[in-house]
């Protein structure tokens, strides 16, 4: 009996003394496979190459990476622990042959590039920067750690203040997906002067992220929040968010690309003017991934777009046709993608409440012109807007549009007799758009356009078989047509009357008490003589100067246009 124990004792003894050995085979095996995957993964963006030197208890390992856009090649040298018993015997002492993990391996990595040790070393000096440790377990999966060490900086003025950054990334078998999480406490910069009124900081507390990425290092699930971001002049805030977030679903299957996105914040201060909470909610279902990749890379390489505050359907159609085949459009339309938006936000001037959602397409699409994917749009808009807020945005909306009309008009009129009706003063616009803004709105309200209930204005729209209602009334093209003049502010150009050529100056010759007249002679010296400009005329190309503009007068706005008609 004692014989067999024996036996098996041995037996044990064995394996154990030779598993690392068998041990560091798999790890090398896997390193191997780590490195074909990256090369996979981001082929035509970087390339990784990496040689292996197997040992008994450690081995040792070196990465390059070499990006297909820069000189900079990163290299990583991996000081790798084998198991399956994981002992650290780096401290010298006893108690660190104590085995720490049972585990495959166990790895140590410093990073090293010729501008990185430079920049190490000039925030760092000799201290520590990071450390990096991977876990490698027996089925496969593992986990990285990056842990980046605090520092303090003098740059110009100020003080650079980093409270450090931990970064852990777990990854599943072959790399099928990584799971990761991000904290970094606070990162500040404070100019050092003595005088607080002058003193100007910015600071970032509380970063954290965590998210689930696929084997193609595609974000499928992110949870971003950053506790507090303020930047203050002196004793002024200029600019303080709280519990800034955002939160996100991505996926790509069945042929689809699912997404939904949801970005808030508690409170954004910028100057005096306090804004939130603020929500918004962003989906997108059943958005052919094909369609999608190739609509993302023309869009990005079109360098024609350009934003012009109005959109039109049938430019929009006209646009993604020269993207896309008619197969492709068929194909994405029918997916039946579906849209959905919904946005709550406080501001200084009141509240807004905006709901949309909108599907397109058909399993049995037909045909892909304009008419009959049309008649498969059912969509729904639903907005509540405090009257304040209302008259601010279209208050600015007029501005926006009165500067546009300036500069469009003195490009398109070079007549020195017509004054550019858009140069007005302040004082001047204020009473145009005023009025503009409660004629827009009032007409608004008659149409059934808009409600208005305590001081709060709604609208509800429905699209459905080609046919658009509003607020329970249906609407025709006609319709809309007639109330796009309401939107447009026409101001009516003045015309500067040439200036007359003046009557010659005479001199009174008559002799006082006399009533006779003293023949016209020569002034005497000593005497002033009496001169006169011929007046300019417009062959001269010199107008008369322009006297102030009374506001309401020779205007009339699309308001008026249309209440006229």
């Amino acid at each position: 009996m004692k014989k067999y124990i024996s036996a098996i004792v041995l037996l044990l003894l064995i394996v154990l003394a030779g598993s690392p050995y068998y041990v560091s085979m798999q790890v090398q095996s896997e390193y191997e496979k780590s490195i074909t995957a990256l090369n996979q993964y981001y082929t035509g963006q970087v390339t990784v190459t990496g040689t292996y030197n197997r040992g008994f208890f450690t081995s040792n390992a070196t990465t390059e990476i070499k990006f297909t856009n820069s000189p900079e090649v990163l290299t990583l040298k991996h000081e790798i622990h084998n198991g399956p018993f994981i002992i650290d015997t780096s401290s010298g002492n006893i108690s660190s042959y104590i085995p720490k993990g049972f585990k495959l391996a166990v790895v140590d990595t410093v990073i090293q590039s010729q501008n990185l040790d430079a920049l190490i070393k000039n925030v760092y000096k000799d201290k520590s920067a990071y450390t990096i440790t991977t876990n490698v377990n027996f089925n496969g999966s593992g986990d990285t750690t990056l842990i980046n060490n605090p520092f303090t900086m003098n740059i110009g003025a100020g003080e650079i203040n980093w409270k450090g950054m931990s970064l852990t990334i777990q990854h599943a078998k072959s790399f099928a997906s990584f799971d990761s999480t991000l904290s970094i406490p606070q990162f500040s910069y404070m100019e050092m002067t003595a005088d607080l009124a002058k003193k100007n900081e910015f600071r970032i507390v509380d970063v954290t992220a965590k998210y689930t990425a696929g084997s193609q290092v595609q974000v499928e699930k992110l949870d971003f929040s950053i506790a507090s971001i303020s930047i203050t002049q002196g004793t002024i805030s200029v600019f303080d968010a709280d519990k800034i977030a955002i939160k996100g679903d991505y996926s790509r299957a069945n042929k689809v690309i699912n997404s939904d996105v949801v970005y808030s914040f508690d409170k954004l201060i910028l100057a005096t003017d306090e804004y939130g909470p603020m929500q918004l909610k962003a989906k997108l279902t059943n958005f052919d991934i094909d369609t999608f990749d190739t609509l993302t890379s023309k869009i990005a390489a079109d360098h024609s777009i350009t934003m012009t505050g109005t959109v039109n359907v049938h430019d929009v159609l006209n646009k993604l046709r020269s993207y896309l085949t008619p197969e492709q459009v068929a194909t994405a339309l029918s997916a039946m993608p579906y849209a959905e938006f919904d946005l709550a936000l406080t501001t200084p001037k009141g509240k807004l409440n905006y709901t949309s959602n909108i599907v397109v397409g058909d399993k049995n699409l037909s045909s892909i012109d304009y008419d009959t994917v049309m008649a498969t749009v059912v969509a729904k808009i639903s907005f509540q807007i405090d009257q304040p807020l209302a008259y601010a945005i279209l208050a600015q909306t007029a501005e926006t549009s009165i500067a546009n009309n300036e500069k469009l008009f003195a490009q398109q009129n070079q007549d020195p007799n017509l004054q550019n009706p858009y140069t007005l003063t302040p004082e001047q616009r204020q009473p145009i758009i005023e009025n503009w803004i409660i004629r827009l709105l009032d007409k608004l309200k008659d149409s059934k356009v808009i409600t208005e209930k305590d001081k709060v204005i709604s609208s509800e729209w429905s699209y459905e078989k080609g046919v658009l209602t509003i607020n329970s009334k249906i609407f025709s093209q006609q319709d809309l047509d007639a109330l796009k003049p309401l939107f447009e502010i026409k101001l009516q150009p003045k015309v500067i009357m040439p200036a007359q050529p003046m009557a010659p100056a005479t001199v009174n010759t008559q002799i006082p008490g006399t009533g006779t007249t003293a023949p016209s002679t020569a002034p005497q010296s000593g005497t002033t003589p009496i001169t006169t400009t011929p007046a300019a005329t417009p062959s001269q190309g010199i107008v008369a100067p322009q006297t102030p503009v009374n506001p309401n007068a020779s205007i009339t706005s699309g308001a008026e246009a249309s209440e006229k008609q």
